[in-house]
């Protein structure tokens, strides 16, 4: 209904325009110079006619696309650096500033005497669209969530699933505000550039040729059809900006190359993080053991979270040396729940092992596990749609669903009422006894203790 009301505007809008149109050129009562709007629609048809219409068409199309593509590269390449380096934004900025606000005819002036008439729209369009991409880029790039990277960091995603589920996501709105603003500046720059630099072909180009003779209604026949040709690139970025990558799964099952096992008991000791001026965990004295949970009971800032995120590989210690030398996978209940908010609930969950996994499996395997959560009817939900408990038990399932040595949970039962909480904890006791996975988890309420074999209690 939204979608069909909008389009009822845009042809309003159109209508109001060549109805605005005929009635200025009927007041004007010159056709020569001011035609009338079934001139310009025949115009219009008689350029199909000519034997340079595809000729010009395609060669400023040519020379809009291979603009965009240079620029857009050129925009990343600077975009990515300036989001990592403070240094080289601020570096970066006073260019950026100049060519934006540099007049387009200077620039194209200036080309006319450096460069051949070929590569000057092409130039043009590099100068007016890489300054307008980088700065919305930068903006993207800095957007990107550190905790998603950081949860696919333990959940070993591969690169591509990054870029596909946690960067496209965050950089796209601002990519596609700059394609659509810079394609817009680009192409009139492009047009611009074709007729003074008068290339071997291009609608500036025929649009020069028109002004030369003096043919009014041919000359607004080729600004209309140049107009068409940018709105029509205009819609097509705003469809190509809703699309959000699927979860590629693999065509069959595959067997997993899996990491050294976890050692028969892991002694954690003499280690510490420094904050400012506080050394924490330099105290800390605790074995995990294999097959078995483990819980550290603490007060809020005595450094739990700090030791996951040490023994998981997030964070490195000031003092002494982690003692898991070996290469171990390991899964990580974060605090926060950490979803990819444009998958579903078991997309979330299976993500993770989706390169090794069909889809039917993976689908099968996660239903599975949202069953023992009271959740699978919530398979097909996407996060916004999740309460905090169902969020809490969405994370806690892709933490279960990762085939690991070694589980670390956060404050796993936190936010979850008691009658809630006390079923969870009984399922999650359940799992590990029927799995055997060894689980270090931290808490600091006495009543979310008794699910584990060893409890370590700091005061």
């Amino acid at each position: 209904m939204e979608k069909r009301k909008s389009s009822i505007f845009v042809v309003a809008a159109w209508l109001t325009l060549l109805i605005a149109w005929q009635i200025l050129s009927l007041y004007i009562g010159n056709f020569f110079i001011f035609p009338t709007v079934p001139q310009l629609f025949t115009a219009v048809f008689d350029l199909f006619s000519e034997k340079s219409f595809i000729d010009a068409i395609l060669s400023t199309l040519l020379r809009g696309m291979a603009g965009m593509f240079l620029a857009l590269l050129l925009a990343v390449a600077l975009a990515w650096a300036a989001s990592r380096s403070g240094g080289f934004r601020i570096y970066l900025h006073p260019f950026l500033t100049l060519f934006r606000s540099v007049p387009i005819i200077s620039f194209l002036f200036l080309f006319l005497v450096w460069f051949s008439p070929e590569y000057i729209p092409l130039v043009m369009a590099l100068i007016t669209m890489t300054p307008i991409l980088t700065e919305n880029l930068i903006e993207g790039f800095m957007r990107i969530d550190i905790s998603l990277l950081e949860m696919s960091q333990v959940y070993l995603l591969s690169s591509r699933q990054k870029i596909k589920h946690i960067v496209y996501p965050a950089v796209s709105p601002f990519l596609f505000s700059g394609l659509i603003s810079a394609t817009g500046l680009g192409w009139k720059a492009i047009v611009m550039g074709e007729a003074l630099a008068q290339p071997d072909a291009g609608i500036g180009v025929m649009i020069r040729e028109s002004h030369g003779f003096i043919e009014i209604s041919r000359l607004l026949a080729w600004t209309i059809v140049a107009v068409i040709i940018s709105y029509c690139i205009e819609i097509f970025l705003r469809k190509v900006e809703t699309y959000r990558f699927p979860v590629s799964f693999a065509l069959k099952d595959r067997q997993e190359k899996r990491l050294k096992t976890f050692p028969e008991v892991l002694p954690i000791e003499k280690i510490g993080k420094r904050f400012g001026d506080k050394m924490m965990l330099s105290g800390l004295q605790i074995t995990v053991s294999r097959g078995e949970i483990t819980c550290l009971m603490a007060p809020s800032g005595y450094g739990k979270t700090t030791l996951l995120r040490l023994l998981s590989g997030l964070e490195h210690s000031d003092f002494g040396d982690m003692p898991l030398k070996m290469k171990c996978d390991i899964a990580f209940l974060f605090q926060e729940y950490r979803l990819l908010p444009h998958l579903t609930v078991w997309e979330n969950i299976t993500l993770s092992r989706s390169s090794y996994m069909s889809r039917d499996t993976a689908r099968m395997r996660a239903f599975e596990i949202l069953k023992q959560l009271n959740m699978e009817n919530c398979m097909d939900r996407y996060p916004d749609t999740l309460s905090g408990g169902e969020s809490q038990r969405v994370a806690l399932a892709r933490m279960m669903f990762f085939p690991a040595s070694l589980y670390l949970l956060d404050e796993p039962f936190k936010g979850l009422d008691f009658e809630l909480k006390q079923r969870i904890m009984n399922i999650f006791r359940e799992w590990q006894r029927r799995s055997r996975k060894t689980i270090l988890y931290v808490t600091h309420q006495d009543d979310e203790t008794w699910i584990a074999d060893k409890i370590v209690k700091v005061e």
